[in-house]
């Protein structure tokens, strides 16, 4: 099983790409965040083998919340995304 943290200010974005991913045999999303500061929080609860991060989010970016998750977990994978408007 593949354990899955999605995060994504938006909520509605979520949704969607919790289908997506779910629509897979043995992909699982067990979390979703907000926000950067979110995000690391939820992994320290979970530990999921990969996180799906946007790119662009207030409170801490992905960027910045990617860069804190691999010094504090090198383990984590994280793939980031973005949406151009």
């Amino acid at each position: 099983m593949v354990r899955i943290l999605l995060v994504d200010d938006n909520a509605m974005i979520r949704s969607h790409l919790r289908s997506l991913l779910e629509k897979q045999d043995e992909w699982v999303v067990v979390c979703e965040a907000e926000d950067g500061r979110r995000a690391i929080e939820k992994w320290e609860e979970r530990a999921p083998n990969i996180t799906v991060m946007d790119f662009v989010m207030p409170e801490m970016d992905g960027l910045e919340a990617s860069r804190r998750l691999s010094q504090q977990h090198p383990e984590a994978s994280i793939l980031m995304i973005t949406i151009d408007p």
